[in-house]
């Protein structure tokens, strides 16, 4: 990935997080949608995604985000590292959500099993997704 396009994309992720935080969810989201990387940091963005959905309380769309992140993204995060954190990051908001829903959760992660795995995972990913 060229510098140029780390940049931009660095921007993107700063500009996102700026609507996030200010209240402006699908805002937030239309600046995702436009962005492209390297398979890792969409991995990310696609959880951001999710987190995003989640503070927007839109639960059924945010269900399907962390899913699509456990099935079709994780594989691109750095298994030495931060793998282990946003797995159980995600099936913690899973469970969280199925229980939001009315249903029943086949993953059981506790938040102490979180915040252990948090310890091992990279200090990026900890501020990315503070758990």
């Amino acid at each position: 990935m060229s510098i140029l396009r780390r940049i931009r994309f660095a921007f993107g992720r700063v500009k996102a997080s700026k609507l996030n935080n200010s209240g402006s969810f699908s805002e937030a989201l239309l600046v995702l949608d436009k962005m492209d990387g390297p398979p890792d940091e969409m991995a990310k963005l696609a959880l951001y995604r999710a987190d995003i959905l989640f503070r927007k309380k839109d639960y059924s769309q945010c269900l399907v985000q962390y899913r699509l992140f456990l099935d079709k993204h994780l594989s691109y995060i750095d298994p030495k590292t931060d793998q282990d954190y946003l797995r159980l990051y995600a099936q913690f908001f899973v469970q969280q959500l199925m229980r939001k829903l009315g249903k029943e959760s086949e993953i059981l992660v506790s938040r102490l099993e979180v915040e252990k795995a948090s310890v091992r995972a990279s200090s990026l990913a900890r501020a990315e997704f503070n758990f």
